[in-house]
């Protein structure tokens, strides 16, 4: 109890110092971060030099590369081969994030569950600014789990969702740049209906007085990011939106390995080792097959 105590002290005090100011490479530097940080993808600048006129290279110095370049016949590497390797990988890296899990939810009941706005609050924050591919997906990952006995299908687990307060949307409340409800508030607007009202919100200076006093009158206001403090709401409910802010993560990180490989194989194209390039496409494909 005592670690765990220690654990959600820093975790808090991380994530409030990401509302005082910008934190660089949060959550990265976090005490978990030797934790949240494991990863099958091989950053790109290790998979192709970007100085003009360089090619394709598999830099020895990137213990990541060899996860794929061991494999009998690399790079011309059989699928039946490459997919037990990622399976294999893939093993490896949910227990690590599973210990991770594991570690935060100790924090979510020490205290008899007083300390979990700190905790929730680090996950949030992590979630909303995290840049690495691997650590949001491994953040990810650890909200996701926070929210699976809410998507079993069994009897107990739609009682249980029939909890969750669906009209919170995607204005959560922890700090997400997009917070905006989800769905309407009102009776009987229909999506023409609401258009046609922001259409006739046209003086700015009324807008801008409306909102001012909108933030005036929140009981939000003072409290750091990412934190609800004296704001209660139910933690089925905070486990299902931050469960929704992950899915996205994941969405965004997929688009992420689509833009990269668009990248690599525009650079592929004239390169002078055909076999360079195919070990980068094997070691490129594995590393965030295994991790998505």
């Amino acid at each position: 109890a005592g670690l765990a105590r220690a654990l959600c002290t820093a975790l808090e005090a991380e994530a409030l110092s990401t509302s005082e100011r910008v934190v660089e490479g949060f959550p990265s530097g976090s005490c978990l971060g030797p934790v949240v940080r494991v990863t099958s993808i091989v950053p790109t600048a290790a998979l192709w030099d970007a100085r003009p006129r360089r090619d394709a290279t598999t830099r020895t110095d990137e213990p990541r590369l060899s996860y794929f370049r061991a494999l009998p016949g690399f790079p011309r590497v059989r699928r039946e081969a490459f997919r037990r390797q990622a399976n294999f990988l893939r093993g490896q890296l949910h227990a690590v994030q599973d210990a991770a899990f594991a570690m935060l939810e100790k924090c979510l009941k020490v205290d008899k569950k007083k300390r979990q706005d700190g905790a929730l609050a680090w996950l949030a924050r992590g979630l909303a600014l995290a840049t690495e591919p691997g650590l949001r997906l491994n953040l990810a990952y650890v909200a996701l789990k926070l929210a699976a006995p809410l998507l079993e299908d069994t009897e107990k687990a739609r009682a249980l969702l029939a909890k969750v307060d669906v009209r919170r949307g995607a204005k959560f409340g922890r700090g997400f740049e997009d917070e905006a409800p989800l769905l309407d508030e009102g009776e009987g607007a229909g999506p023409s209906e609401r258009h046609e009202e922001e259409e006739e919100e046209d003086d700015d200076d009324a807008m801008l007085l409306a909102k001012a006093v909108e933030m005036s009158l929140d009981p939000r206001q003072g409290v750091p990011a990412g934190f609800r403090r004296q704001e209660k709401v139910d933690f089925l409910t905070e486990a299902f939106w931050l469960a929704h802010k992950a899915v996205g993560v994941v969405a965004s990180c997929a688009e992420a390995l689509r833009d990269e490989a668009k990248e690599l194989g525009q650079r592929s194209q004239g390169a002078r080792d055909e076999d360079a390039v195919a070990a980068v496409a094997v070691i490129q494909r594995g590393g965030w097959t295994t991790h998505l």
